[in-house]
Order: C-alpha cells, then sequence, then structure tokens
C-alpha cells in the first residue's frame, strides 16, 4: 500500500501490516494496526485501519501511544472478529467529514455519545438518500470484540449535503463494559438500510470518518 512505502521504511514491518491487510481482505473483514513512533519515517505513532474498502490513518500523541501500550518500537495488529449480518457493496456517492462530538476529549462509557457531523453529496450525485443510518465503530486494542453502535436519521439526506446531530447510546451495557480507561478510536460512515430494525443488507455510501476520544 502506498502510505506504509512512504511512511514506513523497514520492509519487514511494511510486510507484516500487509500481510495483516491481506488477511482481513480475504476473510471480508477490518482490520487495524498500531504502529510504533520509532518505526514511521516522520517518527510519529499510527492507527492504520483497513475498512475493506478504504484505509484509515490516525497519528497518535505520545499520549495516545502510552495509553495504549505501544511501545515506541512496537507493532501491534488486531483483526476483527467476523460480523454478523449482511452487508452490500460500498456505494460511495457522499463524503462524510468534521465529526464534531460533544465531549471532544474525553468520554464516559455510560453516557451517550453525542455529536454532529457533515456530508456532502459528491459533484456527479443529485437526488435523497432514504432511509439511513450512521454507524459507529469502536476499537481499543483491549477489547477483543468488534462493539458497533447505530443511529437512524429521521428523514432523508438530500443533495448537496447538510450537518447531522447524532446520539448513540451508551458504549457501556449490563452485556458490555466497563473497559479499562484510555484512547478510544471511533470510525464512522454512513448506510443506506432497507431495514433499520434488522441492520440486514445495509449499504455504505460514504467514506469512513474518524475521531479519538480518552475513555474515562
Amino acid at each position: 500500500m502506498r502510505w506504509c512505502q512512504s511512511m514506513v521504511p523497514n520492509a519487514d514491518v511494511r510486510r507484516d501490516i500487509a500481510d495483516l491487510f491481506e488477511k482481513a481482505a480475504a476473510q471480508k473483514v477490518e482490520a487495524t494496526a498500531l504502529i510504533g513512533s520509532d518505526l514511521t519515517e516522520r517518527g510519529k505513532g499510527y492507527l492504520v485501519r483497513w475498512t475493506g474498502h478504504e484505509l484509515v490513518v490516525m497519528e497518535l500523541t505520545r499520549g495516545q501511544q502510552k495509553g495504549m501500550n505501544l511501545p515506541a518500537n512496537g507493532l501491534l495488529r488486531q483483526l476483527e472478529p467476523q460480523s454478523p449480518g449482511s452487508e452490500l457493496p460500498s456505494l460511495e456517492v457522499l463524503s462524510l467529514t468534521e465529526i464534531r462530538l460533544e465531549s471532544p476529549d474525553v468520554y464516559d462509557g455510560a453516557e451517550p455519545l453525542n455529536g454532529n457531523c457533515q456530508f456532502r453529496f459528491d459533484e456527479d450525485q443529485f437526488g435523497i438518500m432514504h432511509p439511513c443510518s450512521l454507524r459507529v465503530r469502536y476499537f481499543k486494542p483491549d477489547i477483543d470484540r468488534t462493539i458497533t453502535a447505530f443511529w437512524h436519521a429521521e428523514g432523508p439526506l438530500a443533495h448537496p449535503g447538510g450537518r447531522l446531530a447524532f446520539t448513540f447510546t451508551p458504549l457501556f451495557t449490563p452485556n458490555c463494559g466497563p473497559f479499562v480507561p484510555g484512547p478510544l478510536a471511533l470510525f464512522f460512515q454512513l448506510l443506506l438500510c432497507r431495514d433499520q430494525r434488522t441492520m440486514d443488507e445495509c449499504q455504505p455510501i460514504s467514506n469512513v470518518a474518524a475521531a479519538m476520544v480518552e475513555l474515562s
């Protein structure tokens, strides 16, 4: 992958990352690599996630590296478990940007996750999308399963775009958490859903937008 070629000088490390993403592609699951600052061209740590359609890259601060137990010369690789349900091939007609969380620095997992985001139709796309949902997937290295939540838009998404105010149910539930405090990565994506009750046969219609918070 081009990013690894330009940002990771060590050929063995590049090969390990490529092997992870190739395995994820073959199994049709997502995968995440945490790359320590000593292993990159710019001396920065990175979280790199393969979503099945695109590579999402997040630069990590020293504090976030420490919070994720990522040594400066370390490489952590995680293959996400197979997600239940069926998902249609991606149809990217929207750009998802400007994820703004109500509490951008610290997130109490026992509380709802509130915020807003911007969406915009691509230049050659017109019309409306309905019914639509916003999906968030949570990533923390010590969580060994995929945690996904959905927020359902009340009306259609119309050209040329706009902002959406979302509210997700708390991360912590009787069957989920609490987890050890530390950096928590959030991956958002807009979906076109035929049935929002079962969330079967959903189709991604945007890129993946990422954010990082400190889980308390």
